[in-house]
């Protein structure tokens, strides 16, 4: 009997364990349910989250514009508990410090432990007592040797620059970006002469050039701006170029002037060897610029953009040299006056630079748009052009006469394909006109042509262009007759794209297509 009670104890303890062992089994299912409806990227594991985290934190920090903007780390770590002990547990996460933070960037300190450091100083004239307290731990001895990038915005860094000394120093200090906001700029002379040299990037806003060579000589970037309410040094081209003799090794280069006018003089032997430099972008006058790419000795593959849009006077033609590998060419029109055009190469896809510049021009009384600004800037493109495409962003109070989109094409002697497209908004609409304007050219061109200059072109694309109404008609009606007249010449047009125009039916294509290859459109 005895027996008899054990076993059905026994057998009620196992019945016990299995269903707790149920339970069990099916809690994890549940869970495992959760999971699997979970988005994708709840779901990833923390070797996956870590590089996504670090790049969100460390976009937004640098591009921030606010101690707000600045805040993504709380943000990463609050979405949910799984996020959270990730971010917790990575102190590179914590190591984007801004003191305006005050006691929170303390905080950060202490999360980063060990891990380099980028750093935000706002330096104010009457800072509070929080802000003083963070800069002084941020900035402690046993911290200077850990900031990798420093940004400074000051009032007055003339007040505030002996303070930094220490910062310029630090062993991993890679990138330094000063903001000088006040009315005086000049540097104190003996600033950065104890840098070990490791700088890669200088970003100097309203400040005179640093003078030492072994800080300079390990950038591969350097942007510099001045304005002209605000008193600095660059007041010559020469002292720009003085400065990159010293930048053997700079990959990209902008200044902006901002209206402080450089003096374009210069002695035409000093130049300076920048074989690495990779993309230079300036804001300036147009004889600045030329003075100052004249004397830069560079590889061909250069991206070069030049913004003279604010500058009076005249564009000044870019130095031959930047422009002798393209073959093809970008005009963007809009209505509020500018040029910007874009010259490339065709078939360098791969490796694309660029050579752009930014520029006005004066529509006049009649609102008439003249090419010759494009053959002043960009005549040795204009010879070796395969290639134009003009994009529009113009209203329907502006015109380009024939004679205009004559001198253009005569411009262009081998050229093979032509674009034309209407980026226009909804309350602009392209003047069916110009398009009218640029069909007679092309039906008319070979009578300006030398007898011995055969047409080169095999391409008409047009994009969003109103073909609607009697001067839409007009338009095919002039096109048909130029393609036409190709065949007869043996010069057939091969393809004619009309992608988005409005007004094209089969019927208005079908005479295209007696002299034309392939004619596209929707």
């Amino acid at each position: 009997m005895p027996l008899v009670g054990r076993a059905k104890a026994d057998v009620v303890t196992i019945k016990k364990n299995l269903k707790d062992l149920e339970i069990i089994v099916l809690g994890k299912g549940r869970s495992t349910d959760i999971r699997a409806r979970a988005p994708p990227i709840s779901r990833l594991p923390p070797e996956l989250l870590l590089p996504i985290f670090l790049y969100a934190v460390h976009t937004q920090f640098v591009s921030g514009d606010t101690p707000r903007d600045r805040f993504l780390c709380i943000g990463v770590s609050h979405v949910c508990q799984h996020w959270r002990h990730v971010a917790l547990g990575c102190s590179d996460i914590w190591s984007y410090i801004d003191t305006t933070w005050r006691s929170l960037a303390m905080e950060f300190v202490r999360r980063s432990r060990e891990a380099p450091l980028t750093v935000f100083v706002r330096l104010i004239h009457l800072p509070s007592i929080m802000e003083v307290a963070a800069i002084n731990v941020v900035l402690a001895e046993d911290q200077v040797g850990r900031i990798r990038e420093l940004q400074i915005s000051a009032d007055n860094m003339n007040y505030h620059i002996f303070h930094f000394n220490k910062c310029m120093s630090a062993a991993r200090l890679q990138a330094l970006s000063m903001n000088n906001s006040s009315r005086i700029s000049l540097m104190p002379n003996n600033f950065f002469l104890s840098h070990p040299g490791t700088l890669k990037s200088l970003v100097l806003s309203n400040l005179d050039p640093p003078r030492d060579p072994q800080m300079l000589r390990s950038l591969t970037r350097l942007k510099v701006s001045t304005d002209w309410r605000i008193h600095t040094a660059f007041l010559r081209v020469s002292d720009i170029v003085t400065m990159l003799q010293l930048c053997p090794d700079l990959e990209e280069f902008e200044f902006s002037e901002n209206g402080a006018f450089l003096d374009s003089g210069i002695s035409p032997h000093v130049t300076a060897p920048l074989l690495a430099l990779q993309h230079v972008r300036l804001t300036m006058t147009s004889k600045a610029y030329v003075a100052l790419l004249s004397h830069l000795t560079t590889s061909p593959a250069v991206t070069v953009y030049i913004d003279a849009s604010q500058c009076g006077g005249p564009p000044e033609p870019v130095p031959t040299v930047f422009l002798n590998v393209y073959d093809a060419l970008t005009v963007k029109i809009t209505e509020n006056g500018y040029f910007v055009i874009t010259a490339f190469s065709i078939n360098d896809a791969e490796n694309q630079t660029t050579a752009t510049v930014h520029c006005r021009y004066d529509p006049g009384p009649n609102l008439t748009i003249d090419f010759r600004l494009l053959e002043a800037l960009f005549k040795p493109v204009l010879q070796h052009a395969h290639s134009l495409s003009i994009h529009f962003h113009i209203d329907e109070t502006y015109n380009i006469p024939r004679s205009n989109w004559t001198n253009l094409l005569l411009a262009l002697p081998i050229l093979g394909c032509l674009t034309i497209k209407s980026e226009s908004a909804i309350r602009l609409k392209l003047p069916p006109d110009i398009i009218v304007s640029l069909a007679r050219a092309l039906e008319t061109l070979d009578a300006y042509r030398p007898l011995n200059r055969r047409p080169t072109l095999h391409t008409l694309a047009f994009d969003g262009i109103p073909f609607t109404g009697k001067a839409g008609k007009a338009a095919l009606s002039h096109m048909t007759t130029f393609v036409g007249s190709c065949e007869l010449s043996n010069a057939k047009i091969a393809r004619i794209d009309l992608t988005n125009c409005s007004g094209i039916t089969s019927q208005s294509v079908q005479p295209l297509e007696c002299f034309v290859d392939e004619v596209i459109w929707n």
